[in-house]
C-alpha cells in the first residue's frame, strides 16, 4: 500500500511541474506569436523573452529525446520494418547532435539560439516533435511492439511518465492545454500507468509489458503491415524534416559539420551485419552516408570472405564483373598524361551500348606467378568495392565514378567506370594534373589558361577533402592520391572549355586497399619518381611498409599545396626526389610558407599539419583519426573562404 502511495504521489509530482511547465510555456508562446498576422514579425520585450527561453527549450528538448530513446529499438516483423527502425534511430541522434551543437546538453544556449526569433523557433519544432513521438508510441501500443533497450523496467517508465502526461490519446486539444486526469481506481504495488492513462489500459499494459519480448501475432503483424506502417513511415519522415528545420538555425558551416559528423558516427557505430539496413534507410535522405556504407559492407565482405546471406541482398550474392575485350570499343589511345586512361564505348551481352572510362594498369615485368594472381585478385576486389551504387548526392561529397567491371590481360588489368551523368561524352575528361603541369602545353598556350580564382581553389580544395574523408570512413585506403587521379568532367551543355574545378572525381584507385590489418600493401609497384613524390617519406624507399589513412592525409596535403600555388609538385620542388624533397617541402621558408599570402593562415596550417602527420591522435582507437580528420582538416577548410 505504500509503495502504492509512494508511486501516485510521485506521480502527481511529476503531473504538477509538467502542468506548471506547460502553463508558463503556453503563456510565453501566446506572447511569442501574438503579433504572427501582422506586418511585424516578433514584437515582444526581448529581455523579458530570454529570462525563461533558455529553460524552456532545454526542456522541451530533454523531453523529446527522453521519449525518442525510449521507443528507438521499436521493433517489427520485416526486413521494412528493420529500416524503419534504423530510420528512427539515425533521427533520434540526429536531433541529439543539433543539442550538443547548441551546448544544450549543458543546460544553456549557444551563441545559436540567442535570438528570441530563433528561441521560438526551436521551441515551437521542439513541441511539434514531441506530438510526433507520442503518435509512434500509440501505434506501439495498439499493436503490442516490445521495447529491446538496456533497462526494459527503466525505459518503459520513462516512456509512460513523459507521454502519458503530455500528450492526450484521444483528444486533438494542443498538449501545452492538456491536463491529464488520474483515475481514482486502486493501483496495484509495482503497476505502471499506461500511455492511455486508465488502470484498465494499465492492466493490458503491463501485461503486454510483460509478454514484450514475444513477437506480434500474424493478425497484428498482417494489420500493421497493411494499415500503420506507412502511418510510421510518414511519422518518421516528419521528424526529419523537423531536424533539418532545426539544423537551419545554426549556420551553414555548423551544418556541414553536423552533418559529416553524423554520417561519421552512425557508420562507426553500425556493426557489418546491419550495413545493409543502413544503406537502404538513408539511400533518399543521406545519400552519402548510403554510399559509404555500400562501399564499407563490401569491403567487409571481401576481408571476411564470408559466405552470403539471405538477409543482405544488397551485400548478396557478388555479380561478376570481369569484362570481355570485345565488348569494349576505346575511342583512342589512352591520353597522353598518364598513358593509363581512354574513352570507351561498353557494350554489355544484355543491354545498350554506353559511354565509359577505361583505366589501364600494367603489370610489373617481374612478376611472379604467384605475385601476378595476388595482383589480380586484388583487381578483383577493388571493382566489386567500387561498384557500390552511387546515389544520387545533391552535396556532390561521395565524389567517385561507379566501377562497371574490369578485365585481365596478359599485359595489364583494366577497370571500367561509368561516366558521371550529364557530361560531355565526346571529350575525354581533365586531370588536376594537366591543368598544373607547365609542360602540358606551350607557354603561348598557357597565358590564355586563366588560373584559377580563390574563391574556386577554395572550392577545389573542399570538395576533395570531403571525398577523402568519405573514402576512409568506409575503411577504404585509397594510397595513390595524386593530381594525376583528380578528374573533370565538362558539362554536356557547356559551350566553352571552361571546367567546374568544384566537380572533381576521385580515381586511379588500382592501389587502393581497405584498411583492414591483416591486409598488407602490395611489396612491388610500377611507378615514376614523378608518382613517387606523392609518398609518404616512409615509402620514397621502400613499398613494403603498410599504407595507412594517415599515408593518404600526407599525399592529399601535396594536392592542397599544388591547389593554393596552381603548379605541380614537380615543378614546386624543383625537381628534388626522395628525403631531399621531402625536406624542401616541410621547410616553413619553401613552397609552404608562402600559402599564408597566397590562401591564408589558416589553409597554411591544415596543410602543414597533413604534410607533417601533425594529428595528436592514438591510430589504435577506432574512429579517433576520422574525429581529428573532420574537427582539424574539414572544419577549418570550411572556414576558408574569400
Amino acid at each position: 500500500m505504500r509503495v502504492c502511495i509512494g508511486a501516485l504521489n510521485g506521480l502527481f509530482v511529476i503531473c504538477a511541474r509538467i502542468s506548471v511547465f506547460f502553463g508558463s510555456l503556453q503563456q510565453w508562446h501566446e506572447h511569442i506569436f501574438c503579433n504572427i498576422g501582422s506586418q511585424q514579425t516578433f514584437n515582444m520585450d526581448g529581455v523579458a523573452l530570454g529570462l525563461g527561453a533558455a529553460g524552456f527549450v532545454v526542456q522541451a528538448f530533454d523531453a523529446v529525446v527522453g521519449c525518442m530513446d525510449a521507443i528507438r529499438n521499436f521493433r517489427e516483423a520485416g526486413d521494412k520494418n528493420a529500416t524503419l527502425n534504423c530510420m528512427l534511430s539515425i533521427e533520434q541522434y540526429h536531433l541529439k547532435l543539433w543539442g550538443q551543437n547548441c551546448e544544450l546538453h549543458h543546460g544553456k544556449l549557444s551563441n545559436h539560439l540567442t535570438t528570441p526569433e530563433a528561441q521560438a523557433i526551436a521551441l515551437m519544432i521542439l513541441r511539434n516533435m514531441l506530438e510526433i513521438v507520442a503518435e509512434t508510441e500509440k501505434l506501439r501500443m495498439r499493436y503490442g511492439m516490445s521495447f529491446h533497450v538496456g533497462d526494459q523496467n527503466d525505459s518503459s517508465t520513462k516512456m509512460q511518465k513523459t507521454i502519458g502526461i503530455w500528450t492526450t490519446a484521444q483528444t486533438s486539444q494542443p498538449i501545452a492545454n492538456f491536463t491529464p486526469a488520474i483515475a481514482s481506481e486502486t493501483v496495484e504495488p509495482g503497476m505502471e500507468l499506461s500511455p492511455l492513462g486508465s488502470v484498465e489500459e494499465a492492466k493490458l499494459y503491463r501485461k503486454t509489458i510483460e509478454n514484450g519480448n514475444a513477437s506480434m501475432n500474424f493478425m497484428r503483424k498482417c494489420r500493421w503491415m497493411v494499415h500503420d506502417s506507412k502511418r510510421f513511415e510518414e511519422m518518421v519522415k516528419q521528424l526529419r524534416d523537423f531536424n533539418d528545420s532545426l539544423d537551419r538555425l545554426v549556420s551553414p558551416r555548423s551544418q556541414i559539420r553536423q552533418g559529416i559528423r553524423l554520417d561519421t558516427e552512425i557508420l562507426q557505430n553500425t556493426p557489418d551485419s546491419d550495413l545493409a539496413i543502413l544503406e537502404r534507410a538513408t539511400a533518399g535522405t543521406r545519400p552519402a552516408l548510403s554510399n559509404a556504407a555500400s562501399t564499407r559492407a563490401r569491403v567487409s565482405r571481401l576481408e571476411s570472405q564470408a559466405p552470403p546471406r539471405d538477409e543482405l541482398p544488397p551485400m548478396a550474392p557478388l555479380r561478376r564483373l570481369e569484362i570481355a575485350l570485345d565488348q569494349l570499343d576505346l575511342r583512342s589511345h589512352p591520353s597522353r598524361e598518364s598513358q593509363i586512361r581512354t574513352l570507351a564505348i561498353y557494350q554489355p551481352r544484355n543491354g545498350e551500348a554506353r559511354d565509359v572510362l577505361v583505366e589501364l594498369r600494367k603489370f610489373d615485368s617481374g612478376l611472379t606467378p604467384f605475385t601476378r594472381d595476388a595482383t589480380i585478385k586484388r583487381a578483383t576486389s577493388l571493382a566489386h568495392i567500387l561498384s557500390s551504387p552511387t546515389h544520387k548526392d545533391p552535396t556532390s561529397t561521395v565524389r567517385k565514378l561507379n566501377c562497371a567491371g574490369y578485365f585481365v590481360t596478359d599485359e595489364q588489368v583494366g577497370y571500367v567506370f561509368d561516366l558521371p551523368e550529364g557530361v560531355n561524352t565526346s571529350k575525354s575528361p581533365r586531370s588536376l594534373l594537366s591543368l598544373l603541369y607547365d609542360h602540358e602545353v606551350g607557354e603561348e598556350e598557357r597565358e590564355d589558361l586563366d588560373k584559377p580564382s580563390l574563391e574556386e581553389r577554395f572550392a577545389l580544395g573542399k570538395a576533395l577533402c570531403k571525398c577523402i574523408y568519405y573514402l576512409h570512413v568506409s575503411e577504404l585506403v585509397h594510397k595513390s592520391i595524386r593530381s594525376d587521379n583528380i578528374l573533370f568532367f565538362q558539362g554536356e551543355g557547356d559551350r566553352s572549355d571552361k571546367l567546374r574545378l568544384d566537380e572533381p572525381y576521385v580515381t586511379g584507385f588500382d592501389h587502393s586497399r581497405p584498411d583492414g590489418p591483416d591486409d598488407p600493401t602490395m611489396t612491388k609497384t610500377t611507378s615514376s619518381p614523378d608518382e613517387r613524390r606523392y609518398r609518404h617519406p616512409e615509402f620514397q624507399t621502400s613499398t613494403s611498409r603498410r599504407s595507412t589513412k594517415i599515408h593518404d592525409l600526407y599525399s592529399l596535403g601535396l594536392v592542397l599545396l599544388e591547389i593554393a600555388h596552381w603548379a605541380n609538385l614537380k615543378s614546386l620542388v624543383e625537381g628534388r626526389t626522395g628525403e631531399e624533397m621531402v625536406s624542401f617541402i616541410k621547410d616553413i621558408n619553401g613552397p609552404l610558407g608562402e600559402l599564408d599570402h597566397l590562401m591564408g593562415s589558416r589553409y597554411r596550417e591544415l596543410v602543414e599539419r597533413c604534410i607533417r602527420s601533425r594529428f595528436r591522435v592514438d591510430v589504435g582507437v577506432r574512429g579517433a583519426l576520422q574525429r581529428v580528420f573532420l574537427d582539424e582538416i574539414i572544419a577549418e577548410i570550411m572556414k576558408c573562404n574569400v
